[in-house]
């Protein structure tokens, strides 16, 4: 239901961009998460690049407006690009 209501205010998807991504630990993880989902955006898929290793990648796709992006990215080191076509 969230997914339409985001839509309808123009929401899209994005994706973490590499190297401004969280990384597998609770503190990084943490703050990612509870920023994200404080902010009202709803997440998609999660890709922990090699889940084996502690502070690893995780590449996350969220649904969230241009406000939400920005917000975000000024409250965290996270920086978010459009999906690739």
């Amino acid at each position: 239901m969230n997914e339409v209501l985001l839509k309808h205010k123009g929401a899209k998807w994005w994706h973490t961009e590499d190297y401004h991504s969280p990384n597998l630990s609770k503190a990084s993880l943490g703050v990612f998460f509870y920023e994200a989902l404080k902010c009202g955006a709803e997440i998609g898929q999660i890709w922990p690049f090699n889940h084996n290793y502690d502070r690893s990648a995780v590449y996350v796709t969220i649904l969230m407006t241009d406000e939400m992006k920005d917000h975000l990215e000024s409250v965290t080191k996270f920086k978010f690009k459009p999906p690739t076509q």
